[in-house]
């Protein structure tokens, strides 16, 4: 997690894409807003990225006690 204001691109990231072949990389942060740092780096709202996290998980998966999200 990078904790600043407005997240500013960065070689590390381009490096990261390419040694972990990853095909798009999330900058989280504390903000609001939600937009696009370069081709294939986005940068998203902490609370978005729990919502993510949460639907690839399905109805019903997410962990009791994890800190992360609870579901009633």
């Amino acid at each position: 997690m990078k904790y600043a204001d407005a997240p500013r691109l960065s070689r590390s990231m381009h490096v990261a894409i390419a040694d972990l072949g990853l095909t798009r990389l999330h900058v989280v942060y504390p903000g609001t807003e939600a937009y696009p740092l370069a081709d294939r780096i986005e940068v998203l709202p902490l609370g978005d990225m729990l919502g993510r996290i949460a639907a690839l998980r399905g109805p019903g998966k997410v962990r009791q006690g994890s800190g992360v999200a609870t579901r009633p």
